[in-house]
């Protein structure tokens, strides 16, 4: 089986809503209507208080 999303907004407006700062290197800052599994995603996460916003890599890891 396979999902698709959407990210509706870059990783810029991201950042600006959650008040986050990034972590480590961004990849193109572009709104995208179709994101395919094993492509990056824009992801906000906390720590030590502070918001940060990164990407991590969408997919499915079969149990096999």
């Amino acid at each position: 089986m396979c999902g698709r999303g959407r990210r509706g907004l870059t990783f810029s407006e991201v950042a600006k809503l959650y008040r986050a700062e990034f972590d480590g290197p961004m990849p193109g800052d572009e709104r995208a209507l179709e994101v395919r599994p094993t492509e990056a995603l824009v992801v906000v996460r906390g720590g030590d208080g502070k918001r940060k916003v990164g990407t991590m890599r969408w997919g499915l890891v079969p149990p096999w």
